[in-house]
């Protein structure tokens, strides 16, 4: 950090970033200022203030009484070589190694204007006495004259062969003097506001001679150039090598401590100014070598390098290092739920011989293998699991072990009854006749939509949707001809999400059967006669995001399957459903029944607001599992179930079973088979 020690008469800048103020007195005080160091200073015109600019790219203005520091100017991006008052002290230039000059406001540090126009590091400036106009000097040896009020460049000229080191007015303005070395130019630029004249050179003074300079008469003027004529300036950037951390091309650094040393070697003709790693000034070398610690942060850490040559060229080059966490031993097990069957208190005895357990098991390492009873079960990506354990009758100790992929193992436990006595006989198999028995059935297909959680804070959650919807596919799977990769399962979807998966139904097979369950929240519109369906991204105030009635008809009619069954526990519009007595089919054979398409639909009921404890599913789940007969047709199904939903429901809710109109009904029914 620099010192400013301020008296009253003379200002001298030193390199080693101080300020000093004397008039051949001891220093009065000591002040710390700029950070690098200090290249130009100036006196306001009231002697009261004082200004300084420094390599730390700043400018700073001091009361000079005190010592006190005011406020720091900031703009620059090089170092500010030179800075002057203007006439009346209420504004302050700046030039800098950045090729540019600034003007500020010294009441409140605002930059007012950038003057742009020097191809090298500006070095020297001036104001004309009436502060109208500023001349600046560069290294290309190169002298402009602006105009204040707009920035505007007026004239540009040459005579110097390199750096011009100070330029200055003379007191009514006429002429110009600038200095490089041991030659001094005076300009005659009176001229300067007429744009077809260009200021004349008047006399060179070096001071190689004992005689005196010859009086100022206006030297014959050189020919007029076609065009303004500037000096070639260097604008080769200089050249960047990283040594070290060793970075291949497209590669990232890959390390776990908490700092990189950043070296290298920055190369140009002009020499190296200076080199930046990450905007913090790195330590160099004469022969451009540097280095720079720099601290990372866990994840990628971008790193730029940025080296700028004694023209005031720059070159910037950057990589990534990654640093990752520090290794922390993992001892945590995975978590495990089980899904199916419910585990509740008082479970009752089971009547089949073997049961699908399903569940997930999670761990941030991943699941390496999951044991139900022993076994391996299969595991899925995302952890969900499935296996067949055979029962024996009476109790039935199932353990499940859950390993994760850093050898955690998790254990747990629950208990399965199977009826024992007649209950446990092997099951009845209906008489059928021969042709029935070889007779094959499609693909079995289903799509399961629960929404429980809702965007809307307006929209109230709900509480069994997903659980609801688990139960159903654990049946379907265990006692029907569903596989496993032919259930899809939405949960909390939005409405694209449903109608996607909807549109990907189109590629089933016309031999195929299709059940669609949705649970969730539902509304019923009295004045369209028109019920919905809310997704998860539905909102209250606006039906843009909700799913009618028609487009699920719409959806069924272009799926191309013999059967569709849609079981929907939430309202499904009378416009569009043909309810009607249910009744039992005649004794017909199974395969003129299943030959005729369908598209029929079951509902919880007619009730504009459904119980979020569904009686409807409990029974729907119920019956299926109840189930013995090898076929079970669905509208068997509503019957066996829809006094059993009226009686235990608190609202009397009443399930409907009918034809979908318009869908390709032709009177068939969807039949549920049972494995065999």
């Amino acid at each position: 950090m620099s010192r400013i020690s301020v008296a009253a008469a003379i200002i001298v800048g030193s390199l080693p970033s101080a300020i000093h103020a004397q008039d051949n007195k001891p220093e009065v005080f000591v002040q710390l200022g700029h950070s690098g160091e200090v290249r130009s200073l100036a006196y306001s015109p009231d002697g009261r203030l004082a200004l300084s600019g420094s390599e730390d790219y700043t400018l700073k203005l001091w009361e000079v009484s005190s010592g006190r520091e005011i406020r720091t100017f900031k703009g620059h991006t090089g170092t500010v070589s030179s800075v002057a008052f203007s006439p009346d002290g209420s504004r302050v230039l700046s030039g800098s190694y950045d090729h540019s000059l600034k003007l500020w406001e010294v009441s409140s540090g605002r930059e007012i204007r950038t003057f742009r126009g020097h191809s090298g590091e500006v070095r020297s400036l001036a104001y004309s006495p009436d502060g109208r106009y500023v001349l600046s000097g560069d290294f290309d040896g190169i002298i402009n004259l602006w105009e204040v009020s707009s920035g505007r460049e007026i004239r540009t000229f040459q005579g110097h062969t390199s750096w011009v080191f100070s330029v200055a007015f003379s007191p009514d303005g006429r002429y110009a003097l600038s200095g490089r070395g041991v030659t001094l130019k005076l300009w005659d630029i009176s001229p300067w506001t007429m744009p077809e004249e260009v200021p004349q050179l008047v006399v060179t003074l070096r001071s190689t001679s004992d005689e005196p300079p010859p009086p100022l008469a206006k030297a014959t003027p050189p020919p007029r150039p076609a065009k303004k004529q500037t000096a070639k300036a260097d604008r080769t950037p200089p050249t960047i090598r990283i040594t070290a951390p060793a970075i291949t091309r497209g590669v990232k650094k890959v390390q776990r401590e908490k700092t990189v040393l950043v070296q290298g070697r920055a190369s140009d003709a002009s020499g190296i100014f200076e080199v930046l790693v990450n905007g913090q000034k790195a330590q160099l070398e004469t022969d451009g070598s540097f280095q720079a610690e720099v601290a990372l942060k866990v994840g990628d850490n971008r790193i730029s390098v940025k080296a700028t040559d004694r023209r005031g060229n720059a070159a910037s080059t950057a990589f990534t290092v990654t640093r990752r966490p520090a290794v922390v031993a993992d001892t945590t097990p995975p978590s495990i739920e089980i899904t199916y069957p419910v585990i509740t208190r008082g479970m009752k005895p089971r009547p089949e011989s073997s049961i699908i357990v399903e569940g997930k098991a999670t761990d941030p390492s991943g699941i390496a293998q999951v044991l139900v009873d022993g076994k391996e079960a299969h595991v899925m990506a995302n952890g969900d699991f499935w296996a067949k354990v055979e029962l024996e009758a009476g109790e039935n100790r199932i353990v499940v072990e859950a390993t994760d992929r850093h050898k955690n193992a998790a254990f747990t436990a629950f208990t399965v009854f199977r009826e024992t006595g007649a209950a446990a006989a092997p099951p009845v198999v209906a008489t059928r006749p021969r042709q029935q028995e070889e007779f094959q059935f499609g693909q079995y297909h289903a799509l399961l939509i629960a929404v429980e959680d809702y965007n809307d804070r307006s929209i109230n959650d709900l509480d069994y949707p997903i659980q609801d919807a688990e139960r159903l596919r654990a049946v379907l799977l265990e006692q029907y001809t569903f596989k496993r990769e032919n259930i899809h399962f939405l949960k909390n979807p939005t409405r694209r999400d449903i109608l996607k998966q909807l549109g990907e139904l189109r590629g089933l097979d016309e031999g195929d059967n299709l059940l669609i369950y949705y649970a969730g929240h539902d509304y019923w519109d009295e004045q369209a006669e028109q019920g919905y369906w809310l997704p998860r991204d539905a909102r209250q105030d606006d039906d843009t995001d909700w799913i009618s009635n028609s487009d699920i008809k719409d959806r069924i009619r272009s799926i191309a399957t013999r059967h569709t069954l849609l079981i929907s526990d939430a309202w499904f519009s009378g416009g569009i459903f043909k309810t009607r007595e249910a009744f039992i089919k005649p004794d017909i054979s199974i395969q003129k029944v299943y030959e005729m398409p369908s598209r029929k639909a079951l509902t919880s009921g007619n009730l504009k607001t459904v119980p979020d404890k569904s009686v409807f599913v409990d029974y729907l789940v119920k019956r299926l599992k109840q189930n013995r007969e090898p076929y079970l047709y669905s509208e068997k199904l509503y019957v066996n179930m829809r006094d059993a939903v009226t009686n235990n429901s608190p609202n009397n809710q009443t399930p409907l079973f009918g034809v979908i109109n318009g869908a390709g009904d032709e009177g068939g029914d969807f039949i549920f088979v049972r494995k065999r």
